[in-house]
């Protein structure tokens, strides 16, 4: 199982197989935008070409959409992580850089993953995803990171990007479940994860890092 990502932050979630783990704060509402809003789901619109500096858009969700990052998109993914150096403060490595995204991104290729930005409707970058869509187990899935940027917390994004992801995991790739970890101190990630139905499969586990974990998991219905 390669190493977890170090880095701490409520929208940071980590799978197991996934490499150095962003210890997820209240998703999102303390990577904190806890609490969030209760926001309604829109069905998963599938890929469309959009403009040149992100070529295709994956998903949906809600006004958001989810679109692979491209050298166009670094400086703008950066920015993201600057403004989650916060969280990034909990882990080993707590300012952000250009070389950390540039690092993400060639380790989720390493992974077979998908390394997105998160865009609103008036096109500004407000977040990353990071998923495995074919883990190593049958039917599974993993979510590596879900980092939202602090001036766009606490308006029910994480919830609306991991509901659509779900769909569109479950209608592509057939997942029938997708797992996570969580760092055991990371109180508020812990909190919004269950509420989304995801449950602590094991007991803690140490990482290489130092870091402790949960691995969570949610079973998809069809």
């Amino acid at each position: 199982m390669p190493e977890p990502r170090n880095y701490q932050n409520i929208y940071y979630l980590y799978f197991e197989n996934m490499g150095r783990l962003r210890g997820a704060k209240p998703l999102f509402h303390n990577f904190s935008p806890f609490p969030f809003k209760e926001r309604g789901t829109q069905g998963v619109r599938l890929k469309r070409k959009t403009s040149k500096a992100t070529n295709i858009i994956l998903f949906h969700a809600d006004e958001l959409r989810i679109a692979p990052v491209d050298e166009n998109n670094i400086l703008s993914i950066a920015d993201v992580y600057h403004q989650s150096e916060d969280f990034l403060s909990l882990g080993p490595i707590s300012k952000a850089s250009v070389k950390m995204v540039k690092d993400d991104m060639e380790h989720s290729k390493y992974e077979n993953g998908c390394y997105c930005c998160i865009r609103n409707s008036l096109g500004h970058v407000v977040g990353v995803l990071d998923f495995i869509p074919n883990a190593k187990e049958r039917d599974a899935s993993f979510l590596s990171l879900l980092m939202i940027a602090a001036p766009y917390r606490r308006k029910g994004y994480g919830k609306s990007v991991v509901i659509a992801l779900e769909k569109y995991l479950n209608k592509l790739y057939k997942t029938k479940r997708i797992k996570s970890a969580v760092q055991t101190n990371n109180i508020d990630a812990i909190q919004f994860w269950k509420k989304m139905d995801y449950h602590i499969s094991n007991k803690p586990e140490k990482r290489p890092d130092g870091t402790i974990v949960y691995s969570m998991s949610k079973v998809l219905s069809e």
